[in-house]
């Protein structure tokens, strides 16, 4: 005899009518089908704005798409987020010019952002060291607008250096200059790395959200997923 339908034993369960075990079990499996896009995506192009701010220009590499085009992405890597060695580097210029006046450039942009705000301070601060030196450094009467004048130090104000992104058991990220004074080079690559964790920690944030049991939850239900009442999807 065929059970009544008001009394049939429910076998498939909606995301909201799972108990809270067999919820977690749901966002576990989720979660081990893993992001299925190119979720940096957004990151990557807030750092190459923010970059750009604070005199960091991050260079392009070519990326093969499925479809067999090509396409221009940002010169970023990484790898996160609990493993040792884990980390973010990047390739691009630094230009010296920019760092006067970045605090004011990237606090229309950062919102409280209290480390970005410390760094592109830094950022000012080095082009005042630079400019300092180039006062202290530069010959009576040299005409620093003469194309012909290329003193190391005059070069360093008004062009960009090169920042080399290095993906290796770690990440790293710095500037390789010839005859630079010392202190300077140091300020440089503390700067240039210093942005590499910066941008590290806003796609370890991102990560965190995309995985945090808020934002999947909502996936889930926006899929329509249907569960057994232990949480395996049907």
């Amino acid at each position: 005899m065929e059970l009544d339908k008001d009394t049939e034993e429910k076998t498939e369960f909606k995301f909201d009518e799972l108990d809270e075990s067999a919820k977690n079990k749901a966002r576990d499996k989720w979660r081990e089908g893993g992001i299925q896009y190119d979720w940096w995506d957004c990151t990557y192009e807030n750092a190459t704005t923010v970059g750009d701010l604070i005199g960091i220009e991050i260079g392009t590499t070519t990326v093969q798409l499925h479809s067999g085009k090509t396409r221009q992405y940002p010169d970023i890597s990484f790898s996160g987020f609990c493993s040792q060695g884990d980390g973010c580097c990047y390739s691009g210029t630094l230009n010296i010019a920019k760092l006067k006046g970045c605090v004011a450039a990237v606090k229309t942009h950062v919102g409280e952002d209290e480390t970005m705000f410390a760094l592109a301070a830094r950022g000012e601060a080095l082009y005042d060291q630079i400019a300092l030196r180039l006062f202290t450094l530069r010959p009576q009467g040299v005409d620093i607008n003469d194309p012909d004048y290329t003193d190391f130090e005059e070069v360093l104000l008004t062009t960009s250096t090169a920042i080399h992104g290095k993906e290796r058991s770690c990440y790293t990220t710095s500037v390789d200059l010839d005859n630079a004074p010392e202190e300077i080079e140091d300020a440089m690559n503390e700067y240039v790395s210093d942005f590499a964790d910066w941008i590290y920690k806003q796609l370890e944030a991102e990560s965190d959200w995309l995985n945090s049991d808020e934002y999947v939850d909502e996936d889930i239900k926006n899929n329509d997923c249907i569960f057994d009442e232990f949480g395996s999807a049907l």
